[in-house]
């Protein structure tokens, strides 16, 4: 088994850390994109990124004339990473692919916030605006600092407005996970990609967008929840935390 875990914007792969533990015994893989950690000095391009993963994989995993095989591949990502980890498992077969905080919510008001948000990220505060972003994207705990080129955010941002859902050309177990606190993904958007490709939604209590770092421990159990040969087990929003009032 394999389990390939992507980052969301403006954080990189120590973003993480409070998941790994939960998850150690999968032999997690995780990839600094273009322009974040490790891979500061590269520039963000949506291709370049995708060749990037797909590279890790293929060195994490043995392969046969460079495709990878393993038992069971799993791609989990979280904003800009689920755009990735979609485009990765167009390219190769992966058994199941977990996107959180996905789609991007493309209504007219939040195209200009994030056009206004691109313009923010060149000014010279380079580092402050950086340091508000994270601390937009999580709601119980502080996003970690991570080593971000502006122009790749910049980059990576606009390549995240233009995508469009495109019909998945596989029978992939798909999940579609929202923090309920989310305030770039709208939870109307969530439920209808879910939908049109068939796949389980599920809203995680307590947590904006980098969910995963809000809510480590829910997200490792959810990780662990992996296929078990016959698609996803039924993961139910009770089993990451008690419904909306109202909600059921």
């Amino acid at each position: 088994m394999a389990v390939i875990l992507l980052h969301s914007l403006a954080l990189d792969s120590r973003s993480w850390d409070g998941v790994l533990p939960g998850i150690a015994e999968l032999g997690p893989l995780t990839v600094d994109l273009p322009g974040h950690g490790e891979a500061l000095s590269a520039p963000f391009e949506l291709d370049r990124a995708v060749e990037r993963v797909l590279d890790a994989i293929t060195g994490h995993l043995p392969c046969h004339e460079g495709v990878p095989k393993s038992p069971a591949i799993h791609v989990v990502g979280c904003g800009i990473g689920a755009l990735i980890a979609d485009r990765v498992s167009r390219r190769i077969h992966v058994d199941t692919l977990t996107l959180m905080s996905w789609p991007p919510d493309q209504r007219p008001g939040q195209l200009a916030a994030r056009a206004d948000t691109a313009r923010q990220a060149l000014s010279a505060d380079e580092v402050g605006f950086l340091r508000e972003y994270r601390s937009g994207i999580t709601t119980c705990r502080s996003a970690p600092p991570a080593p971000v080129s502006a122009a790749s955010f910049v980059a990576a941002l606009r390549a995240a407005a233009v995508w469009r859902p495109q019909r998945r050309p596989d029978a992939t177990a798909v999940r579609i996970v929202r923090g309920r606190a989310d305030e770039r993904t709208s939870a109307v958007d969530a439920r209808r990609l879910a939908a049109r490709w068939d796949a389980r939604y599920i809203e995680v209590g307590d947590a904006g967008h980098a969910c995963y770092v809000d809510q480590p421990d829910r997200l490792a159990t959810l990780i662990r929840d992996l296929d078990d040969g016959d698609g996803y087990p039924p993961t139910t929003l009770s089993t990451l935390a008690p419904p909306a009032e109202g909600e059921s």
